[in-house]
């Protein structure tokens, strides 16, 4: 099962969600997509719920972010995260799919972050990455149906409690209040 990044990670496994978790995702929608009548929620914890743009707006959205050479890059930082030790036995994983360079951004991100050596997973689906790892921990996520995948999956989730995700429940999961 090991795959190049079991290696990396030396011991300890905890796979850890970049958006929503690290990086403030709606903060950087609110740059991107300043000019339209859409909700602004600056604080994923002011999100009533997970999807909550319109088709043609998300698509929108998207082909920006496609647009974008540093969309990834500038996402601002979540504040409560700051000052977390993010140097030894994660994994970050994203299903960030649109963009320019994305591992790359992400990776700059997370450098600029204070991560000495990021590894990075792109992938559709965590669960399966997830069950491609050794010794998992923990994932560490906040959207509402992989939390509940990878919870019914075996794993033990970490996960902060925000409106979108608040409704979520299993054994499994286990919530934390950001300041």
């Amino acid at each position: 099962h090991s795959l190049w990044y079991t290696e990396a990670l030396e011991g300890v496994v905890i796979v850890c969600d970049i958006d929503g978790i690290l990086a403030n995702f709606n903060g950087g929608v609110v740059s991107l997509m300043w000019d339209y009548k859409i909700p602004k929620y600056a604080h994923p914890r002011d999100i009533p719920q997970w999807n909550y743009l319109t088709e043609e707006h998300e698509s929108l959205l998207w082909n920006r972010v496609k647009q974008s050479s540093e969309f990834w890059f500038k996402l601002p930082r979540m504040p409560e995260a700051e000052g977390a030790n993010l140097n030894k036995g994660i994994l970050f994983c994203t299903t960030r799919a649109h963009g320019y360079n994305v591992e790359t951004q992400t990776k700059a991100w997370l450098r600029d972050f204070g991560v000495l050596h990021p590894v990075v997973a792109l992938c559709k689906n965590k669960v399966d990455l997830l069950k491609s790892i050794d010794n998992v921990d923990f994932i560490i996520e906040d959207k509402p149906e992989t939390m509940l995948a990878c919870a019914t999956a075996g794993f033990m989730v970490y996960a902060p409690v925000y409106r979108y995700n608040a409704h979520v429940e299993h054994p499994n999961i286990k919530r934390y209040t950001l300041l």
